[in-house]
């Protein structure tokens, strides 16, 4: 299970994006931040038993990084960060889709989309789903446009599930 939260007062937005994201991840519970401090969140998850959180930053009233850590030995460390450039989302376009599983695919290839797709396959194992009784098949493909990676969530059909999160950087902190 992955757990998905914010940063302390998170605007709305950022609280939207988060909605949606525990709407098209299977096995994603969103955790409400409030007052909890990072100490807080390492003891919900040690209770749970769950072993990765998300932390969405947001900066100007939108979702500008998210945060990924691992519970290692009894303490929270970061593992990634991705830059957030903008999200479009599901109220956006007033379209509420739930997925039911997910599979995750590269259609770019190089270093850093490697990197982004080992990071998504090891906080979104797709072998630990909790299928849900609703919702669609999905893909949550990797793809590039000029300087840019764009997360993009598509049915079979290939039609698009929101949110779209465009990133504009990596950055991978050392173990």
């Amino acid at each position: 299970m992955l757990f998905i939260t914010t940063s302390r007062r998170p605007a709305v937005r950022t609280r939207i994006f988060i909605k949606e994201l525990e709407r098209v991840i299977p096995g994603t519970k969103r955790v409400i931040r409030g007052k909890k401090s990072i100490e807080d969140l390492q003891r919900l998850l040690f209770i749970n038993g769950v072993s990765r959180l998300v932390i969405v930053e947001n900066k100007k009233g939108n979702p500008w990084a998210l945060h990924f850590y691992k519970f290692d030995f009894f303490k929270l460390k970061i593992v990634c960060t991705l830059y957030i450039r903008g999200v479009s989302l599901q109220v956006d376009v007033k379209k509420k889709r739930f997925v039911s599983f997910l599979e995750i695919e590269d259609q770019c290839l190089d270093e850093t989309s490697k990197i982004v797709y080992s990071l998504l396959k090891d906080f979104i194992p797709e072998s630990g789903f909790v299928k849900r009784h609703t919702g669609v098949k999905a893909f949550l493909r990797i793809k590039c446009r000029n300087s840019e990676y764009i997360l993009s969530f598509e049915d079979e059909d290939g039609n698009r599930i929101y949110p779209i999160i465009r990133i504009c950087g990596v950055k991978v902190y050392d173990q």
